[in-house]
């Protein structure tokens, strides 16, 4: 092998290199920085906007806003059953009675027309006297009668 024949040897293992190189994946452009997002206020809320009855001349085309008041929500019956004889005070004032029978206590509230006897007995692992049944004097569910007593003792 002669000089010249090494070099052609070595010039052509350098174009095969470059060549190999061209077959090799190029590597994906880099990712842009992201953009700023742009904070926008928030919408204004709308009035809830009603039809108005046919026949009217806001029916014709134009729309009445009438704001929707939400319902009040409707309260439970006050319930007792559970309660110590120390919160049934606080909550109802004083009974107008008060009788014992055995191991049970009775506590008798009037209110605007109405009568509840609430009974309460010795409860061991509370230590104390807890109400529970509550009676409205007639049959029924004194719950009502006990809103009422409670509402009176209030205001």
């Amino acid at each position: 092998m002669t000089a010249s024949d090494g070099s052609a040897a070595a010039l052509l293992l350098g174009v095969l290199a470059l060549a190999g190189c061209a077959l090799l994946p190029k590597p994906p452009p880099p990712k842009p920085p992201p953009k700023p997002v742009a904070h926008e206020a928030p919408l204004p809320l709308q009035p809830h906007v009603r039809p108005a009855p046919s026949g009217s001349a806001a029916a014709a085309g134009r729309l009445t806003h009438t704001p929707q008041a939400a319902p009040a929500p409707a309260l439970p019956p006050l319930q007792v059953v559970g309660l110590s004889q120390d919160a049934v005070r606080r909550l109802l004032g004083q009974p107008a009675s008060q009788a014992a029978s055995g191991a049970s206590q009775t506590w008798t509230y009037q209110g605007s027309g109405c009568s509840v006897n609430i009974v309460f007995y010795y409860d061991v692992t509370r230590a104390g006297f807890f109400a529970l049944s509550e009676q409205l004097a007639g049959g029924g569910d004194g719950g009502t009668c006990l809103a009422g007593i409670h509402d009176a003792q209030t205001s």
